[in-house]
């Protein structure tokens, strides 16, 4: 896979998309969750730490973007990813779709650490 020729405007070139759940818990009326339903179905935090890895290792990638409706509802998938890609010194920028009552200052400047790629 030729990474060069995948980019997202908003992080850059070498980019993939990732998904660490499906499902959202929340009712909003807005979203598209009727495709993924309610139930959040994460992956654990070594799965998705080992995706992010190959992709950086294995493929050269720069930049990802977690696609979940709402990464943050598996805040322990969220702390154990960022705890892996800091333990594993794993260079990566990477963002995410949240809602801003799922998010506190102990988790975004985690976040912040482990997308400092």
């Amino acid at each position: 896979m030729d990474l060069r020729r995948y980019q997202y405007e908003i992080l850059g070139n070498r980019f993939l998309v990732l998904e660490g759940s499906r499902g959202c818990p929340y009712p909003c009326t807005y979203c598209t969750r009727v495709i993924q339903g309610k139930k959040l179905r994460p992956k654990t935090p070594e799965q998705l730490g080992r995706e992010v890895e190959a992709a950086v290792r294995q493929f050269a990638a720069r930049n990802i973007y977690f696609i979940d409706l709402e990464f943050t509802a598996a805040a322990e998938l969220v702390r154990g990813l960022c705890e892996y890609l800091l333990a594993r010194a794993i260079s990566v920028r990477w963002c995410c779709q949240t809602r801003v009552d799922q998010v506190d200052e102990p988790l975004l400047a985690l976040m912040r650490r482990a997308a400092a790629g």
